[in-house]
């Protein structure tokens, strides 16, 4: 419930709310591994002011299946993004958000549409891949 924005979107196109629709944020959508797809309820871009919407995508039924109530979806998805990216800073202290940002997305493997799209964004996250760029990316 938010008393600013709709969440029950009729539509899966341009469904991304706040915080999601924040400038500097990475855009959880929800992957489903198993079947190697993007869920039919996560959300899409692109934003209203054009921007692509979804940075990246991740499972979310990967660990949660065992939870009682079947926990999926961007709950489900957020927390392996945000898991990935501390792997990111243990493997390399010295990147910035940005950075981190950026590898997450360019190490991420292509899914649905070939390229950046408003569905899967950059595709989906590769954390083994992700933590080794960190770890030899050299600075300056």
């Amino acid at each position: 419930m938010s008393p600013t924005h709709d969440l029950q979107h009729t539509a899966a196109r341009n469904s991304i709310v706040a915080p999601g629709t924040a400038r500097k944020v990475i855009t959880v959508g929800a992957y489903n591994s198993r079947v190697d797809q993007l869920e039919p309820f996560s959300s899409r871009g692109p934003t209203v002011d054009n921007r692509v919407g979804v940075d990246i995508v991740a499972p979310d039924r990967q660990f949660a299946a065992a939870a009682p109530d079947g926990f999926v979806g961007s709950s489900a998805a957020v927390p392996y993004v945000g898991g990935t990216a501390a792997l990111l800073l243990d493997a390399n202290e010295s990147l910035s958000p940005h950075e981190t940002e950026h590898l997450l997305e360019q190490t991420a493997r292509d899914v649905g549409r070939p390229g950046l799209d408003n569905e899967t964004g950059h595709g989906a996250v590769e954390p083994v891949r992700a933590a080794r760029a960190a770890q030899n990316r050299t600075d300056g």
